[in-house]
């Protein structure tokens, strides 16, 4: 749950300034590279600090649900090139990405490195590339490559006329495939084979008297999940190579990557621009691409963050945002591969003691990197369970079918019949079986809701109403195009009595509150700004007031926190309701309102590499490290920022 334990591994972003200021001078985030079948991070310094297995952060479930499920293995202790790292020159590299990709460029005097996991190979492979600057003396180096595990074997062999190292780590089960990209390579005899309790290389080199590294200039580290998989592996890496040189591979991927971008909107500024750019690539890289196995169901799920961001995990909500930022900017392919893994996501239905005993199939709050349901417990006593997410979900899909107009797509097949039957009978069902009497009408059943304060807390949540009220909606589109009467009229029964029950439980003095039961921290709650941007309720007086209250939620950072909370979390700036905000803003046709709240956060993330993070610091001195206004929490966000800013600019160039 992010409420508790976001603060533990706050980023450390030390010297930025105030929202809306220009100096941006904040320490900048590690570099994240990924194709949807790993990660790797590198490093401010120009070094490879992680080279995940997977790319998610829990594999699958731990016995004991309440408990984090086993982490994704992570290979790499620091990796670098003797002549490119800033710890063998006295000038520091630049390290920034190359025209908004993945591909991450390590820039110095003598060498200019590039790291990247292509889009182009459907492999968890890490391309590491060198290439001498012109003029200089260095032509060849070592690549040191100290290692997170202890070896426990390593293996030379030859697959394809290629020497391959093969390594297997204690207590990984993953193996490691070592591929020379070049006629350089020499067979890799010289690999570092580090204990994690030494695994300085100057600590080494003094014990061993020699430099350990990897000599060559190109190299592809490929994840194998047995060693079955070795040469169908290095066959799809020289396949993918191909006959382009070395020097070319980069290019070749940029390239292949401008032919999958979106056209951009018209009227961009030039950091509106890279920020868009650098935000589809993050939707990209957030979508897990694994095939499909007999146990593992999560193909086309998004990650909430992207690593070293500690939610990097598929969380339902923020990937309903991710999706329908891909369908308004039209990928479509990556829009129909998420809602597919919604329908197919499994196990699943896992905690019908809190949904009235009702089977249904979207999460009550996130998955586990194989597909399976978890619900959150984050070391609380009780889970989180989440109505809301069902009523995102019904959001998500009737925002495809809008843009494609494709309902034949409700007739592709799920594992519990068609799309249309897996949506009609394991999330509109169990949606309308969770509602309660409220006056005249009704309201979404107490739960923990999007701010995740679990069952022990539960409560009657707007927000959990409004989506509800929204996706119920759009499912009547989907019930009449498949001539669905039955359905039609239950649903149709249903709605008014939402709305009623809405207005009369949250809009109370003409202004709206974010709970049935009295909470000083939710009486204003920024998220129910959404029933506002969803027309849940259209009534300019209380769209006024409303606005007005949400002063209350001002912070010294220039934006506004979620809620009244008295935890350090709950007292930063959260960006996401900076962006509901200003898409209503942009609603109401005041955008120069929504503008002063969009420049600063588009202007400091284009300062970071173009990330936008969870939060901003508004409080000096608590368990978020920084000055007002430098990023905080996990980072980059992937739905609540690379999502939420790609529908908010095209929100605000719509309505020009």
């Amino acid at each position: 749950m992010r409420t508790f334990i976001t603060a533990v591994i706050a980023l450390s972003m030390l010297t930025a300034s105030p929202a809306g200021a220009q100096d941006t001078s904040f320490t900048r985030t590690p570099l994240t590279t990924g194709n949807g079948f790993g990660f790797a991070i590198v490093a401010p310094n120009g070094d490879v600090t992680k080279l995940y297995a997977h790319p998610y952060r829990f594999e699958r479930a731990n016995a004991d649900q309440t408990k984090d499920g086993p982490s994704t293995a992570n290979f790499v202790h620091r990796m670098s090139w003797s002549d490119a790292s800033s710890t063998s020159s006295n000038t520091a590299p630049k390290v920034d990405y190359v025209d908004q990709s993945q591909i991450i460029s390590v820039d110095t005097a003598a060498t200019k490195v590039q790291y990247f996991m292509p889009f182009t190979l459907a492999r968890n492979a890490l391309i590491a590339l060198r290439e001498p600057r012109s003029g200089s003396s260095s032509s060849s180096a070592c690549l040191h490559t100290e290692w997170q595990h202890p070896i426990e074997h390593e293996q030379e062999t030859e697959v394809a006329g290629r020497h391959i190292l093969l390594l297997q780590f204690q207590d990984v089960k993953e193996e490691l495939a070592v591929v020379p990209l070049d006629q350089s390579g020499l067979p890799p005899a010289a690999t570092v084979n580090a204990d994690t309790k030494n695994a300085n290389a100057e600590t080494k080199k003094a014990e061993t008297g020699k430099d350990d590294c990897l000599a060559g200039n190109a190299w592809a580290f490929v994840t194998l999940e047995n060693e079955d998989q070795l040469e169908p592996a290095v066959d799809d890496v020289i396949a993918w190579q191909a006959s382009t040189p070395v020097t070319g591979l980069v290019q070749r991927e940029l390239d292949s990557l401008e032919k999958w971008r979106a056209p951009l909107p018209k009227n961009l500024s030039g950091e509106e621009r890279q920020l868009w750019r650098q935000s589809e690539t993050i939707l990209r890289m957030a979508q897990i691409r694994e095939p499909n196995t007999s146990s593992r169901f999560n193909n086309g799920l998004m990650l909430a963050s992207l690593p070293d961001g500690v939610w990097f995990i598929p969380w339902v909500r923020d990937m309903s945002y991710a999706v329908v930022a891909l369908i308004r900017m039209g990928h479509l392919d990556e829009a129909r591969q998420a809602l597919a893994a919604y329908l197919n996501a499994r196990p699943v239905g896992l905690w019908k003691s809190e949904t009235r005993g009702l089977d249904y199939q979207i999460s009550v709050v996130r998955y586990y990197g194989d597909g399976s349901e978890e619900s959150d417990y984050s070391g609380q006593t009780t889970p989180n369970v989440e109505f809301d997410d069902w009523g995102l979900v019904l959001w998500a899909i009737d925002e495809y079918l809008n843009k494609t107009k494709d309902f034949a797509w409700l007739q592709t097949p799920t594992y519990r019949g068609t799309a249309y039957e897996t949506i009609r009978d394991f999330i509109v069902k169990p949606l309308l079986g969770n509602l309660d009497p409220y006056g005249d009408g009704l309201i979404v059943a107490k739960d923990s809701s999007l701010w995740e304060e679990h069952q022990l807390n539960k409560k009657h949540y707007a927000f959990s109403t409004i989506m509800a009220i929204r996706g119920l909606r759009g499912f009547m589109k989907m019930a009449q195009a498949m001539n669905d009467q039955e359905a039609l009229n239950m649903v149709a029964a249903k709605l008014p009595l939402l709305k009623k029950g809405y207005k009369s439980a949250f809009v109370r003095n003409g202004v709206l509150w974010g709970t049935v039961e009295p909470s000083f921290k939710n009486e204003i709650d920024g998220s129910s700004l959404e029933a506002f941007n969803f027309d849940v309720v259209t009534d300019p007086s209380v769209i006024a007031k409303t606005l007005n209250k949400m002063s209350l939620l001002k912070t010294a950072s220039g934006g506004y926190r979620r809620v009244r909370g008295d935890t350090d979390y709950e007292k930063q700036e959260f960006l996401f309701v900076d962006f509901y905000l200003a898409r209503l803003y942009l609603k109401l046709a005041r955008p120069d309102e929504a503008v002063s709240l969009l420049n600063p956060i588009i202007h400091k993330a284009i300062a970071d590499h173009g990330f936008i993070p969870e939060m901003y610091v508004s409080i000096e001195g608590g368990d978020y490290p920084g000055k007002v206004g430098a990023p905080a929490g996990a980072n980059p966000m992937v739905g609540y920022g690379a999502g939420a800013y790609v529908m908010t600019t095209l929100d605000r160039h719509m309505r020009q």
